[in-house]
């Protein structure tokens, strides 16, 4: 056997064997279990290391860096996607293309849209379709297989490119590879009529070479899902790119936020209105994944041993914590001491975990850029410390603009009707279910009547924020939170005092 390792690219993948083009030939190769036991699985388009083998048995060693990586259909380092859709049959859909083109440029590929069987009579609204997507920057390709219309423009796309071509399922990708190369004779077939959409003809994912470059006939879609954050829909969100940097607030989602410069160009008909309430329909079905999504667990250093404190942090990082909890009292708002900014930036320093920092103090106004510089990613701050509603909104306002999550706290006695006026620019509103600054408290059953009311509030509203509480959480308690729609739980001697944090942080999830 050859000892000399070469490179190339994964060109197909079945049966649990990979076959690799190292520019000369292909090569059968199996993975070595190192993959499977790093729960690393190798994909079509992995640039990879292999050792040759007799009888075209060699082994793939290493998987090298990737560009881009999709899960369904699995596939890596693409540069562009045709996005077929067509006119007829089934009919052209707007939502789903949307849909498409959300996620294609969120991974930083280049969409292409076609649109097929433009020579089937249908409603003419396709050709106004067609002019928008244009205008909003896109390239569209009309194609139709039987007339070879559009099929020259398209091999002309495919030089020193890898394109993945995916769409709408039963729109005719199948077909339009054979009229791009007839020598392909891909299996084709008939649309379900009763179903209105197409079995899904391809069976595995390929990569071919086609016109001087690689094309993937993958998997047709009857769904999508979409993976990612809230905040990176927005920022993948092709028609907002020219408008986002004028929003008054960094991380805009462009939906309930105050001075937002795409709302405003919606308006004013720069960017279409049926485009915009898309990317609200899928921000929403994102909100709701990101909540429905494992509740977080936010340790509180107040719990910690201070003599150990870097190990402790180590322990919760191990136990699969999700945010740091880090208390502010200054004995005068609370009747209690605990740290400040300084502890505060060296413990950023030893950890990557999100710092979620709760000032219970007076005028918290007068030391917040000190929390900003020191590392923290949220700031809560107490209602009940601030004046009036001007100061409450230009400290929210002076949070948000340094790139730092923004959140309001409220004491077990505090109605929610006394933060109703900041909901739609928070991103946490945290519930005490104790007293702060005092230990030991057993939890208060109204906390989850307010965390039920804010769920209701976030749900009837479309409102961003999480639901954090804070306060005699354990196992049972935290389980009763998670029952009235809480995201985040706090939980100090729980895990602290605890041999094995691990457990007790699983048992919080």
């Amino acid at each position: 056997m050859k000892t000399n390792i070469d490179e190339g690219r994964i060109v197909k993948a079945l049966a649990g064997f990979y076959y690799i083009d190292d520019g000369h030939e292909v090569h059968q190769c199996r993975a070595r279990g190192k993959f499977r036991k790093q729960d690393i699985k190798p994909v079509v388009g992995d640039f990879v290391e292999f050792q040759k083998g007799n009888h075209d048995d060699g082994y793939l060693l290493k998987i090298l860096e990737r560009k881009n990586v999709l899960r369904r259909p699995p596939i890596a380092n693409i540069d562009q996607a045709l996005l077929v859709f067509s006119r007829k049959e089934p009919d052209f859909s707007t939502v789903l293309l949307d849909k498409f083109l959300l996620l294609i440029e969120h991974y930083h590929i280049k969409p292409i849209i076609v649109i097929s069987k433009m020579d089937i009579e249908g409603d003419d609204s396709i050709y106004q379709y067609i002019q928008e997507y244009r205008n909003a920057g896109y390239t569209v390709i009309e194609t139709s297989s039987k007339q070879n219309k559009g099929i020259n423009e398209i091999k002309e796309i495919f030089k020193d490119q890898v394109t993945v071509i995916t769409g709408q399922s039963g729109v005719g990708k199948s077909t339009l590879l054979n009229a791009l190369d007839i020598s392909l004779n891909l299996e084709t077939n008939q649309i379900s009529k009763a179903l209105g959409r197409g079995k899904h003809t391809t069976r595995h994912v390929e990569l071919m070479n086609l016109y001087d470059g690689y094309v993937a006939d993958t998997p047709g879609f009857s769904s999508l899902e979409l993976e990612m954050e809230p905040t990176e829909a927005a920022r993948a969100y092709h028609d907002f790119d020219e408008y986002a940097t004028a929003c008054k607030f960094r991380g805009c989602l462009h939906d309930s936020e105050p001075h937002c410069a795409v709302k405003e160009a919606v308006d004013e008909g720069k960017i279409s209105k049926e485009r915009y309430e898309h990317y609200l329909t899928m921000l929403k079905e994102l909100k709701e994944k990101r909540r429905n999504d494992m509740v977080k667990v936010a340790p509180s250093l107040l719990s910690a041993n201070f003599a150990c404190l870097k190990d402790d942090i180590e322990k919760i990082e191990n136990g699969k914590a999700d945010w740091l909890h880090y208390d502010v009292m200054d004995g005068h708002f609370v009747p209690n001491i605990s740290f400040g900014y300084s502890i505060l930036k060296d413990v950023s320093k030893v950890t990557n975990l999100f710092l979620d920092v709760h000032l219970m103090i007076s005028e918290p106004q007068k030391y917040v850029d000190e929390f900003i510089k020191s590392g923290a990613n949220l700031i809560v701050f107490h209602i009940e410390t601030m004046e009036n509603k001007e100061d409450t909104l230009a400290l929210i306002h002076h949070i948000k603009e340094n790139n730092v999550q923004v959140g309001i706290s409220i004491k077990p006695n505090t109605p929610v009707d006394a933060i109703q006026d900041y909901l739609s620019l928070l991103d946490v509103v945290l519930v005490m279910s104790v007293e702060p600054g005092f230990g030991g408290q057993s939890f208060k059953e109204i906390a989850l009547d307010k965390i039920k009311d804010l769920a209701s509030r976030r749900k009837d509203n479309n409102y961003n924020y999480l639901i954090e509480v804070d306060g005699g959480i354990n196992e049972s308690t935290g389980k009763q939170c998670k029952e009235v729609g809480v995201d985040v739980l706090v939980a100090g001697s729980y895990v602290f005092n605890s041999e094995d944090c691990s457990q007790r942080i699983a048992s919080l999830k």
